[in-house]
């Protein structure tokens, strides 16, 4: 009973605490302002990101630089420079060969052998249209061309490439051997007027041996030839009988007498004067590759309208008719 009154005190007691002490409670919470509101912290400054590394623009377009002005050129010196030192041409000609007036298609340089032609002179001034100066003219063979030919070729071998060209020293070197056994028989002693005939010889037949015998050779082996043979073939036919004195003779019997001068079967060839005579015009003969050796020819090779009584032809009586002259 005792201890029922004891809990029952206690408990009042417990309670009357409690709720004066609520009361205070709420008192004092009345009484005091409610603390201040604190606002919250600001966020961490952020330091801001580096601006982005931008390439450096590119350099302005420059427009290239004015072209520098033109200078005039300074006027000439007042005093011109001397003259230069002449310069000395190979004795004596004055007159260059001129071109020729003819050029066709080159072909390449090659032969198999040679025909060596030596010319009757009084044949040749007696031709029509023909002139000889001086006249009556030389009294033995002259040369008229060493001609490069090729086998089962009637026709020589003409126009070719030059190897090296004839120039005007060459000729001036053999002056006095060309106007003596090489002459142009229009104007057999006027060296100046000769040339056309001798550069158009190398021209035309020379240069197709070019490839084995330069200018220089090619004459000197032409005149060689020409100054050997033409001597002995007029020795032989004076020995068989036969003079240029106009009077006809067998065309065999005369070259049975070249025969005897060279040791080989040569050709004729003859030409019609004015009046239709046949004379004894030229003399072929066959010359070896090394334009040295003579060698055969064969007699097919002479025309047939020469295979007659020729005409070996005395000196002219007269200078002709003036006509257009060759210069071959």
């Amino acid at each position: 009973m005792k201890l029922l009154l004891f809990l029952l005190v206690l408990s009042v007691g417990f309670h009357f605490c409690s709720s004066e002490s609520d009361e205070i409670t709420d008192g004092l919470t009345q009484r005091r302002p409610p603390p201040p509101r604190r606002s919250p912290p600001p966020p961490p400054r952020q330091s801001p990101p580096p601006p982005p590394r931008l390439s450096p623009p590119p350099p302005p377009l420059r427009s290239p630089p004015p072209p520098p002005p033109r200078l005039s050129p300074p006027p000439p010196p007042l005093r011109s420079p001397p003259p230069p030192p002449p310069r000395l041409s190979p004795p004596p000609p004055l007159h260059s060969p001129p071109p020729p007036p003819f050029t066709p298609p080159l072909q390449e340089p090659g032969f198999d052998y040679f025909i060596l032609s030596l010319r009757w002179p009084n044949a040749f001034c007696e031709l029509p249209g023909n002139t000889c100066d001086p006249s009556p003219p030389k009294q033995y063979f002259t040369i008229h061309g060493l001609w490069p030919q090729k086998y089962f070729h009637i026709l020589p071998v003409e126009f070719c490439r030059q190897e090296s060209p004839m120039t005007l020293a060459i000729l001036a070197h053999y002056r006095e051997e060309l106007l003596e056994f090489w002459p142009r028989l229009h104007s057999a002693d006027d060296f100046g007027s000769s040339l056309t005939f001798w550069y158009t010889q190398w021209l035309r037949y020379g240069s197709c041996s070019s490839n084995e015998f330069p200018p220089e050779s090619y004459i000197d082996k032409t005149i060689t030839l020409g100054s050997t043979y033409g001597p002995l073939i007029m020795d032989e036919l004076e020995a068989a009988g036969i003079e240029p004195n106009g009077e006809a003779y067998n065309w065999e019997t005369i070259l049975e007498a070249v025969k005897e001068a060279t040791g080989k079967e040569a050709n004729i060839a003859c030409e019609e004067d004015s009046s239709g005579t046949l004379l004894l015009h030229e003399i072929h003969i066959c010359i070896e590759a090394d334009a040295e050796t003579p060698m055969n020819c064969g007699r097919r090779y002479t025309p047939d309208k020469c295979r007659t009584d020729l005409v070996f032809a005395s000196p002219p009586s007269s200078l002709g008719t003036p006509s257009l002259v060759s210069s071959i």
